[in-house]
């Protein structure tokens, strides 16, 4: 991993370089300032493909894979060896130690963050990826290509339900409605992966019994979903959205990963 110091932020890099190397990765600090974030795999070959973050006009992301792209990907993976080779600091990698998180702790903390969950029913099981209604009608492009990341992670562990990192690695969750229909209300781009991937069961957690309204209209299917390459508004995202009934699924990560180091 190639980094620059950011001039509002200089001690988010002292923070976050550590964190990085404790997860196997090789940390260099580049000796000139730039504001590119991408990643590249495959460098010097066929196969090379890169995904770039850009921030305007709006939070976005580029994929760069064609043939006629290749002679700018090289030079990209040159230029990632020069400053790397010269670079100011480099933090060796550690080899990463995985923490299994029992699904019980992560029913637990959803069920102390999330006050419609309290009183929930929850389970673990594989369904029908075709049972399976979205929320939003808008997904990622960018969490899409890292889902890659995220089953070759699964792929390292595969015995372990969740896996606590900066937050835990879980299926998705999943909400049953009276009608028997179930709504994914967490991990939605990994159902719609799995999807393209023609896959016809996806392990869940599935959740019972829930004690409010859904925070918006599910779709009937999938074949309205899109995928944009720009994060948009809730309002956006979601058909009759209604903030009350927004469930804060993250924010219970975030507090169990706290509580479990």
């Amino acid at each position: 991993m190639l980094c620059s110091v950011p001039e509002d932020d200089p001690e988010a890099y002292h923070r976050l370089k550590y964190a990085a190397a404790a997860c196997g990765v090789m940390v260099a600090r580049s000796k000139h300032p730039f504001d590119t974030r991408a990643t590249l795999v495959a460098p010097n070959s066929t196969d090379a493909t890169m995904i770039a973050v850009e921030e305007s006009p709006a939070l976005h992301a580029l994929i760069l894979k064609a043939p006629h792209e290749r002679g700018l990907l090289a030079a990209f993976a040159r230029w990632f060896d020069q400053e790397f080779e010269n670079a100011e600091e480099i933090i060796e990698a550690q080899k990463p130690v995985w923490r299994e998180c029992k699904l019980n702790t992560v029913f637990d903390a959803l069920r102390r963050e999330i006050p419609y969950y309290s009183a929930a029913r929850f389970s673990f099981d594989q369904v029908p990826v075709e049972n399976l209604r979205p929320l939003p009608i808008y997904l990622e492009r960018f969490k899409l290509a890292r889902l890659q990341l995220l089953t070759l992670i699964r792929e390292l562990a595969p015995t372990a339900s969740g896996i606590l990192a900066q937050l835990p690695i879980v299926p998705p969750i999943c909400e049953r409605q009276i009608d028997g229909s179930i709504v994914v209300m967490d991990g939605t781009h990994r159902v719609y992966a799995a999807i393209q991937r023609g896959e016809k069961q996806i392990a869940v957690i599935l959740i019972d019994d829930v004690d409010a309204p859904l925070p918006a209209k599910p779709q009937t299917g999938w074949s309205a979903t899109r995928v944009t390459p720009v994060k948009r508004p809730r309002s956006e995202r979601y058909t009759d959205y209604e903030e009350a009934y927004f469930r804060p699924i993250r924010t219970a990560f975030q507090h169990l990963v706290q509580l479990e180091r």
